[in-house]
């Protein structure tokens, strides 16, 4: 619960922040973690897994559905977490070639 909430207060505070770094991917980043891991995981992976261990029967549809919305849920957060840290990551600086002066790289 602890990463919902710090990826849902990344998304809501960048509207405060809108003009700072990189709000797309923070919005993205923060957005994506708390669609892919924490509602994917409340509405569809675990009634799945509560299922699961109230009758053994109920194996063949975990391996249908449990189990590619798993990974779903994996490659959000995988997704999620690319997005934030290439929006936290400062600008690099390098030397243009032509001139000697500074350029800044997005």
């Amino acid at each position: 619960m602890a990463a919902t909430t710090v990826a849902a207060a990344v998304a809501i505070a960048t509207a405060w922040t809108w003009g700072q770094g990189s709000p797309w991917l923070r919005l993205s980043g923060g957005t994506l973690f708390v669609l892919g891991n924490f509602l994917l995981t409340a509405a569809y992976i675990d009634p799945r897994s509560r299922r699961l261990a109230d009758s053994e029967t109920f194996w063949p549809t975990v391996l249908d559905e449990w189990v590619p919305a798993n990974h779903v849920r994996a490659l959000a957060c995988t997704a999620s977490c690319i997005l934030l840290v290439v929006a936290s990551s400062p600008r690099r600086r390098s030397h243009s070639p032509r001139n000697g002066l500074a350029v800044a790289r997005a």
